[in-house]
């Protein structure tokens, strides 16, 4: 199966700069893998409620050729609050950009199946097995969510593409730059900065190797925040 890159399209440079805010904090460090096998899964019964209309959204793996991907975009309750919330924090010009959320077990393994085809050697937990006996696969549980900043309506690739599994994928790539680096990786570098500061704020945790994956009640939110279990476990619509 052909995977219909580029996901994000390149944007006009000297459109979003003037937009972007330069004096943000550095982003702090996510959890490893195994600090998140650590931690226990739980649920605390918050109903999955379809994505609220005033977020934006890209449905991007209804482009694949396959019909197992949920049609609709599905979030927990308090994620969806949340979210709403975080994107009222954006400056003039910002909005988030949903690019999945929810996923059922078979749609996990869809995804694992179509990637793992295309790359064999692919970087270990760029898709989650759905099959892990301790690690729920986060989208399962309707606690995560895979987005990215739109700006004047234009999804933005924040320094690589969505679904890009190198290093430059990694959500703190960015933040070791030379006083010399290049004008668009210092831009990328803040305005990854700009979306996991306000869904910081949000409590969302980030995640190490996608700067486009953060989820909130999760076992990777738990890890993040010191928790001793998870707020969710996989779910599916009533």
């Amino acid at each position: 199966m052909s995977i219909p890159r580029p996901w994000l399209q390149d944007f006009l440079f000297d459109a979003v700069r003037p937009a972007a805010p330069t004096d943000l904090p550095p982003l702090t460090r996510p959890v490893s893998h195994q600090e998140v096998r650590s931690v226990a899964a739980s649920e605390n019964h918050d109903p999955l409620i379809l994505l609220p209309d005033g977020i934006p959204r890209k449905h991007l793996y209804l482009q694949l050729d396959t019909d197992v991907m949920p049609r609709e975009m599905y979030i927990r309750r308090t994620v969806a609050e949340k979210l709403l919330k975080a994107q009222e924090q954006l400056p003039l010009g910002f909005s988030l950009l949903a690019l999945d959320t929810w996923r059922t077990m078979d749609a996990q393994r869809e995804l694992m199946r179509i990637y793992s085809a295309e790359d064999p050697q692919m970087r270990e937990g760029s898709v989650s097995n759905a099959d892990d006996p301790v690690l729920l696969p986060p989208h399962t549980t309707g606690g995560a969510i895979d987005l990215t900043l739109a700006f004047e309506g234009q999804g933005l690739p924040l320094g690589a593409d969505f679904d890009e599994f190198g290093e430059v994928a990694d959500a703190n790539y960015f933040e070791t730059l030379p006083a010399s680096a290049p004008a668009a990786d210092v831009l990328a570098r803040d305005l990854r900065r700009l979306l996991t500061g306000v869904l910081g704020e949000q409590g969302f945790a980030p995640y190490a190797q996608e700067w486009w994956h953060f989820s909130y009640g999760d076992q990777r939110w738990a890890a993040q925040y010191g928790r001793e279990h998870s707020l969710y476990r996989t779910v599916t619509p009533n």
